[in-house]
């Protein structure tokens, strides 16, 4: 395309909570934006309608939550549009950073999703396809740049293109289905609004985060994976979730010689890891991790990690459940251990294999329960009654086959969500950590 610069006009000057990275036109010369929020602007400039856009583009997806009808998840841009039968209208679609692409509308209304969110460890692409078959719980993955969504002008027909590996060309169904709803009057009232803040403030209490009690134990646990001698009294474990199928409670105590942790786990495909490298583990599937800053001193909030910075992640490595412990800072290290990607790179100053630490997985078909004791000579540091330390629980999800993770879940942190980038998965965020209050 040849552009006439000098003849350029400013259309739009107008400040938002995050910039535009795509733009697209409709079929009435209104301009799409895809920024947060979801802008649609006439020719001229005016704002025509906005939609929320809480989690736009790759690095909002990593602190969003779960996916459900009308939520965007990590918009890139918008991939196509045109025009439906009838007083329909028009609609577009914009491809999500999870692996779903959203339809909208050109007057601002949600029309629906396609696909599964990748974080939801859906169906896998079968080895053998068949023309025709449903891919409705599939995902297009993490990170799916690039695809298109049209109208053939051969059939009518509304499709899909995308690929990582190879070009899938996805039939959409449905939108003859959609029907105009007559313009009707609401009222909302002083009342309901007064309501209305009530329920804010209550959501927003809910939402602090309370404090986990690290117990000292007179008695050490079994380590058999029953977890039948753990005491689940309130204020002394971690409940946190993704979805109904990827839930989690967590624990720790302590005594004299041991660090104890326990997990139960909600999991639909338990226990798979295909990894054979028991430092990477984190990048093979399923694992629970335990992440404590067990200098008390340190600052809270700091961005990078200090000293007694750990994380212990219990993975199975060829088929044996393994501990791995990693010290992301050791004064008078050699040469750390960097797990690099094209964009990141992370140095961890010690990584070990806990060969002493004692641990008991059972699974079923709906998860797993974790159950280890972690030697505290191997953590270099014992706990002090009265320490207010910050640290985290986590687990990790594969996909169905135990191939990849798809899932990274913590208690405290909520940006978590990359798992494309293992220079990013590898680092700890110590300032997104709770408090452990030990006992």
């Amino acid at each position: 395309p040849l552009y006439d610069g000098p003849q350029a006009q400013l259309l739009v000057d107008q400040q938002v909570e995050w910039f535009c990275n795509s733009l697209k036109c409709d079929g009435e010369g209104n301009i799409l934006a895809n920024q947060s929020p979801l802008t649609s602007y006439k020719p001229d400039g005016r704002t025509r309608w906005v939609y929320p856009n809480q989690w736009p583009g790759v690095h909002g997806s990593h602190r969003s939550p779960q996916a459900q009808p009308g939520r965007l998840i990590g918009p890139l841009y918008i991939i196509g549009n045109g025009q439906m039968d009838g007083d329909r209208g028009e609609v577009f679609a914009m491809m999500g950073n999870m692996g779903q692409v959203f339809l909208m509308t050109a007057d601002g209304l949600y029309i629906g999703e396609l696909f599964q969110d990748a974080h939801s460890a859906p169906e896998s692409l079968p080895a053998k396809v068949r023309q025709g078959m449903s891919l409705n719980k599939t995902s297009c993955g993490a990170e799916p740049f690039g695809g298109f969504f049209l109208r053939s002008p051969e059939d009518g027909r509304f499709y899909v293109v995308q690929g990582h590996s190879a070009c899938v060309v996805h039939e959409v169904k449905g939108l003859d289905s959609l029907q105009l709803l007559p313009a009707a009057r609401c009222r909302f009232t002083l009342e309901q609004y007064r309501q209305a803040e009530e329920l804010l403030a209550k959501r927003a209490a809910e939402a602090a985060l309370p404090p986990v009690k690290l117990t000292r134990v007179a008695q050490p646990p079994a380590v058999d994976g029953d977890l039948g001698g753990w005491q689940w009294a309130e204020g002394t474990f971690a409940d946190f979730y993704f979805d109904p199928a990827h839930t989690c409670r967590a624990a720790a105590r302590y005594d004299d010689r041991n660090l104890y942790l326990a997990y139960q786990v909600r999991d639909d495909s338990p226990w798979k890891n295909a990894t054979q490298d028991p430092k990477l583990a984190f990048k093979g599937g399923d694992c629970t991790v335990f992440e404590i800053g067990t200098d008390s001193e340190a600052l809270a909030g700091r961005g990078e990690a200090v000293a007694g910075d750990k994380r212990i992640l219990i993975a199975p490595v060829g088929g044996k459940p393994t501990a791995v412990l990693y010290d992301y800072v050791v004064p008078g290290m050699g040469q750390p251990e960097v797990f690099s990607s094209p964009s990141q790179h992370t140095k961890v100053d010690r990584v070990t294999l806990l060969t002493n630490a004692q641990i008991q997985v059972k699974t079923t078909p709906e998860g797993y329960t974790v159950e280890a004791a972690i030697p505290l000579a191997a953590l270099r540091s014992t706990p002090q009654p009265g320490q207010a330390l910050r640290g985290d629980f986590g687990v990790i999800y594969s996909d169905p086959a135990g191939q990849v993770d798809v899932l990274r879940m913590y208690w405290a942190n909520r940006a978590a969500g990359i798992v494309s980038d293992i220079g990013i998965e590898a680092r700890i965020q110590p300032h997104l950590w709770g408090v452990m209050e030990v006992e």
